[in-house]
């Protein structure tokens, strides 16, 4: 499966966008973190719980959100990405796509 994909136009700057991310982030329990020379929002580490990664890029009056959970054949040994549809998961995918939900709301709102 793919990563969850959603642009919307915004009418909000990079910064302002960046701060709403940053402040509704931060407050679900979610770090900065450099994944693959990518900058994402990761929650969890992989033990007890799979990692859950949002990525927030403004693009030129739009907003690109993209949501997606690590898959692990064992615990840290991850062999790929889950988007947010599908049965397998459905629980932390439920989760993850309130949060994005939400996090989009605030963004275009």
């Amino acid at each position: 499966m793919s990563r969850y994909m959603i642009e919307l136009p915004v009418n909000k700057s990079p910064e302002q966008i960046a701060d709403i991310t940053a402040r509704y982030m931060s407050a679900q329990g979610f770090m900065l973190a450099t994944v693959k020379d990518e900058q994402v929002w990761k929650k969890g580490d992989g033990f007890l719980v799979a990692p859950q990664l949002v990525s927030v890029k403004t693009i030129a009056g739009s907003v690109k959100v993209e949501a997606w959970i690590k898959f692990a054949l064992l615990p840290f040994v991850f062999v790929g990405e889950m988007g947010l549809d599908g049965f397998f998961g459905a629980i932390p995918k439920g989760m993850l796509r309130d949060k994005v939900n939400k996090l989009v709301m605030l963004i275009t709102e």
